[in-house]
């Protein structure tokens, strides 16, 4: 390749890349590489081989020159048409920096709901209306967004209530967006607070417990378990045991500090003193926020009677009179007992105590084995005048034959007297005279009744009845002695019959009147 084909020359050193350079003569091309041929003392034929390679240098030099050209152009395009997406606002004064998009806030479990607990504040770079939205599934059960009331921030809400217990943090993601660019999403972490909102609850606890009345002092009598849903020290407490007002000092509780606890028995007790106790549990947690919560439970203790009392009498002292004229088997008087055991009663017999110390009546008195009636056995005499004490046994059938036979003893005091004087019985015959006279009163009266029914004509003329003809009672004409002696002595009532005017007609068919 000769050298006078170059058409361009190398930029001086320290010329701009992109700047165009002029063509250069060939005698000043040639004086330039004479000279660097001198000093390196290279041959004139190396000379010949770079001129290839300085036209690939000029020619990258212009490629170069046009991308630059290229993107200054694009630059200044995206810088006066670019729209940047809104961002949250930074806190002040926060060391690492938090921004108003709620993360890692902190809520009370008793948070109230539908008000607002949060504002979240955003900004967009080109002022365009920022609007604010929770992505579906992202915390959209439990948070919402007021009604937005400008373009740079706006109210969060629960929708519904915090628990603790139940989730210690919530996920939310915020959408911001200004009509512009592709929502932006954030995604916060907030946290829940515990708050002793919970009162201790009874749990496997019964309402009511059955003792028998020989249990062991120091017997456990009753198991006590509590629970919290709080946690940390809201969750924690002591239980308690009172006793009702006039009866402490029977039971004792054992607090074992986990919400649980023993009801011991730490006296005796007695069914024939007292049925049953009542007890009042308490659970208290050592909550601060807002304060300790107590719960209270009843637990009422049943004594079971068991068979360690005798017969008890009723109706003592037992006193009555026996008169020398009473007849044999009359009773004087009833003596009553009961099983001293009131839940599980026995039957009570009664018998003779053959300890009365009095043989000198014995054999004149007996007491009935199942009744308790007191009668007279053998007939009574003035020899016996004067008080006697009779002593009676009550005594339990044991069906069983299980226990030994319970008694216990009562006294009857007896009067043995001379009977009274029989008094004559006049017998009053008033009542009797009193009823014979009201009974023919009112016979007659009906007698009347009846006789005026059968006779009573109204106001008409008097018919007399002869055989064959009737004569009003007003004729002058008297019936000769034969013809009365025709005319009946009395009305054959049988014969007469009232038509509807009132008059008494003859019936022709009667035997009399033929």
């Amino acid at each position: 390749m000769r050298v006078d084909t170059l058409t361009y020359a190398p930029s001086p050193r320290g010329t701009s890349f992109g700047s165009h350079a002029s063509p250069a003569p060939l005698s000043d091309v040639k004086k330039s590489y004479s000279a660097v041929e001198s000093d390196n003392q290279v041959c004139r034929w190396r000379m010949c081989k770079c001129e290839p390679e300085m036209d690939v240098t000029v020619r990258n030099g212009l490629r170069l020159r046009a991308s630059l050209l290229l993107l200054l152009f694009y630059i200044e395009i995206c810088t006066v048409y670019a729209n940047f997406p809104p961002e949250f606002v930074p806190i002040p004064n926060t060391n690492p920096r938090k921004y108003y998009d709620m993360d890692k806030e902190q809520f009370p479990e008793d948070t109230q709901t539908n008000i607002a607990i949060y504002t979240l504040i955003a900004t967009d770079p080109d002022d365009d209306c920022v609007r604010f939205a929770i992505k579906d599934g992202e915390g959209d059960d439990f948070f919402k967004l007021a009604d937005e009331g400008n373009c740079t921030h706006v109210d969060v809400q629960l929708r519904q209530s915090l628990d603790y217990e139940e989730n210690t943090r919530h996920t939310i993601t915020w959408e911001l967006s200004d009509g512009v660019n592709v929502e932006v999403p954030t995604t916060v972490t907030v946290y829940v607070i515990d708050v002793n909102d919970n009162a201790p609850e009874f749990i496997d606890t019964p309402s009511e417990v059955e003792v028998d009345e020989h249990e062991d002092v120091g017997t456990i009598i009753l198991k006590v378990t509590a629970t919290d849903a709080d946690s940390g020290s809201n969750g924690m407490g002591t239980l308690d045991l009172v006793e009702e007002q006039g009866w402490n000092g029977t039971f004792h509780l054992t607090d074992y500090g986990d919400w649980t606890g023993d009801v011991f028995l730490i006296s005796g007790l007695n069914y024939e003193m007292k049925t049953q106790y009542g007890l009042l549990l308490i659970a208290t947690d050592r909550g601060t926020n807002p304060g300790p919560l107590t719960s209270t439970m009843s637990v009422t203790v049943l004594v079971l009677d068991n068979q360690d009392m005798p017969p008890v009498w009723i109706g003592e002292p037992y006193i009555c009179t026996a008169y020398d004229t009473m007849a044999v088997n009359t009773t004087i008087i009833t003596v009553t007992a009961r099983d001293g055991d009131r839940a599980a009663p026995n039957e009570v017999v009664y018998l003779l105590s053959n300890d009365t110390g009095n043989s000198t009546i014995d054999g004149y008195f007996d007491v009935h084995l199942y009744s308790g009636a007191v009668y007279i056995k053998e007939e009574l005499h003035p020899l016996l005048y004067g008080v006697w004490n009779l002593t009676i046994l009550a005594v339990e059938v044991d069906p069983d034959q299980t226990w030994e036979m319970k008694s216990s003893a009562t006294d009857v005091e007896i009067t043995i007297t001379a009977g009274p004087t029989p008094t004559p019985q006049i017998i009053d015959f008033t009542e009797t005279y009193i009823a014979t006279f009201t009974t023919l009163i009112i016979f007659a009266i009906v007698a009347f009744f009846i006789l005026a029914l059968c006779v009573h004509n109204d106001d008409d003329p008097k018919l007399v009845f002869r055989k064959r003809k009737v004569y009003p009672a007003d004729e002058t004409d008297e019936p000769t002695k034969k013809e009365q002696a025709e005319i009946p002595d009395k009305t054959d009532t049988s014969v007469c019959q009232t038509n509807g005017q009132g008059f008494t007609s003859i019936d022709p068919t009667n035997e009399h009147y033929m």
